[in-house]
This record gives structure tokens, sequence and C-alpha cells, in this order.
């Protein structure tokens, strides 16, 4: 797992922990954790500009890529670090197989709303894994069914981990041995103070969401996420929803988003929605999307349209009152790295 620079914060590397933490018996967020600390945000709409134009675009690439990316990870299923990969939803199935074997060599009935937990060794330190289930004769997952993960200052190479998450089933179901074809399913996701470090830098996250699965599509929605990077950028995301409709691990992902970004670096709000007709599209090896528009409103009408032309660059049309373009606003076409820089 990676933490990236200061500037930018990338929710890619809470995807890559995305999965749920509880303690036993599907609690999570206790069990002495350490508390989240909300940083303090503007709650007043920035005015976009030209000098500030390339941080809004960061900050929205923060909310939208990076959130998008962690969204998707949620139905994902692993924990990827650079010494191993533990497959949450194997290691569930398994659990349940184990359960119901045992049950039959015993001739006793498998019993009704059973509790798992098991720790996991890190290089130093533990994950906590625990399931919640109704039904353990079954490797599907019903309305009200969790798992959790907690870490437990599980260091997994040059990387510490802490905190918790916790996956609970709204609706629908969720077949643990299904790899195509699956059906719909929603489940709310709770994130607990789920702090990652790796050469002394840290990135925090809190908060809840909604997470859909229907056919191909999965939508991410929510009222609050914080992401907290130490003597970086902090943001807030509330009022988000990010659709990703992909067909597959490695093809493209095409998205839609509307959220409402609280950042550090822009010291105010601004709104971010994409464009129905010109969704971003972005191949599963591209860090930026290829193609799609997006609208960015501040203050007193001001609003910047970010259109990407490719995977390294985008084109920013800047109006800072509502009434439209000037020459002196010209579009002007922008690096990536340039806007990184």
């Amino acid at each position: 797992m990676t933490v990236v620079g200061m500037k930018r914060i990338s929710l890619s590397i809470i995807g890559a922990v995305f999965l749920l933490t509880g303690c036993g018996g599907g609690g999570g967020g206790g069990g002495g954790e350490d508390p989240f600390v909300a940083p303090t945000l503007s709650d007043s709409l920035v005015t976009i500009s030209a000098d500030n134009q390339n941080d809004v675009v960061t900050t929205v690439d923060t909310g939208v890529n990076g959130a998008k990316e962690g969204g998707s990870s949620a139905l994902g299923v692993v924990i990827e670090g650079t010494s191993s990969t533990f497959n949450v939803f194997n290691f569930v199935s398994t659990k349940f197989s184990s359960a119901a074997e045992q049950a039959a060599l015993t001739n006793f009935n498998v019993p009704v709303g059973a509790s798992f937990s098991e720790d996991i060794p890190c290089d130093s330190g533990s994950m906590t894994f625990s399931a919640e289930v109704k039904n353990t004769s079954s490797t599907t997952l019903t309305v009200g069914d969790s798992l959790g993960i907690r870490f437990n200052s599980c260091v997994d190479g040059t990387t510490t981990t802490k905190g918790s998450l916790l996956f609970t089933i709204t609706s629908g179901s969720l077949d643990l041995n299904c790899d195509t074809g699956c059906g719909d399913v929603t489940a709310s996701a709770t994130i607990r103070n789920l702090r990652i470090t790796e050469a002394g830098q840290s990135v925090a996250v809190d908060g809840g969401f909604s997470v859909a699965k229907s056919g191909n599509t999965e939508t991410m929605s929510g009222s609050s996420l914080y992401v907290v990077v130490t003597g970086g950028e902090a943001v807030h995301l509330t009022d988000f929803t990010i659709s990703i409709d992909s067909t597959g691990p490695f093809s493209d992902e095409t998205s839609t988003v509307e959220m409402t970004i609280a950042s550090s670096v822009l010291d105010g709000v601004i709104t971010v929605t994409t464009d129905p007709a010109a969704p971003l599209v972005k191949h599963y090896y591209e860090d930026h999307p290829h193609s799609g528009k997006v609208t960015v409103t501040g203050d007193n009408g001001s609003q910047l349209l970010i259109e990407h032309l490719s995977a390294t660059s985008v084109s920013l049309t800047l109006d800072v009152d509502g009434a439209g373009p000037t020459p002196a606003e010209a579009t002007v076409i922008v690096t990536w790295d340039v806007i990184n820089a």
C-alpha cells in the first residue's frame, strides 16, 4: 500500500483496505481505538479564480477520482499488502463451510445468529476479522449480516494501519462464491478513524456511506466522509453520489459524480457535478480519466469547467461570475504534472 504526496490525497490506498471492521459480534468503532478528531474546515463557498483554479482541480480530483476508487473497492474483496494478499470473503466462506461440515459430522443443526472472530497476524500487530450471520450453512450474506476488520497497529512491510470498518447488508444478498453475473446488493459501510501510515506520512478516513451494486453499476452515496493527510490537505465530502459502470476488472469504467467538498487547501466549499452527456471514462491502468466533463461551482456564480482531454491533461474554462467566460478567462490546457506540482 502506498501513501501519496502531501498535496494530493488519493483514496486508492483506502480502496486497498476498504473492508469493514468491527469487534466480534458485528460491533465496530469501539474497543479502545483512538477517536477521530474532525478538522475545522470553512463552510463558506469559495470564489473560483485564475489564482486558485489549479487547486480547485486538485481538490476535485481528490473527491471524484479518489472517492470513486474507494467506493468501488468497498465491493471488491481484498486487502493488498507488500508481502501478502488476504481475501476476506474467501476467509468468511471457509468459516461458513467449516461450521456446516462440523455440524454435519456431529449431527447438530447449524446455529442461527452465529458470530465468528479471528485474529490474523501481520508482520507486527494484527487484524481482527469478524462476521455475524444468520445462516452459517450458506455462503450467501443476506440482510443484517455483517463483516468487519479491525487493524490493531497492523504493520505490513513499511505500512502501519489502525482503525476499523464495518460492512452490513441492507438489501439483496451477496454470494461469496460468485465471480460473474452476481445478484444486486446494497450495504452500509462505516469507517472509524482508519489511519494508514507509510514513510512518516499518515492519511486518516472517518465517516459512512451506502454502497449499492446493480448489474454492472456500483453506486456510493453518503452525507459525511472525512479524509485527512497529516501535514497536508483535509477534505470533507458531503451529499455525495458516485456511480461507476464497469464490465470487469480490466475494462473501462464510466463514472458520474455529484458532491460538495470542503477543502483546507481552498479554505472553503465547492460543489462538483459531472456532465451526464460526458461522464468520466478511465482505463483501469490510468491515474486520471481520459475523457469526461466536470463543472465546479463556487461563490458569486463562479464556475470552472474541467474537460479531460487525455489521462495526462485537462482543459480549464473559467467563468468568474456566471456571466460566461471572457477573453481574459480563455480556456487553458494544463497537464496533471503541472497541476500537482
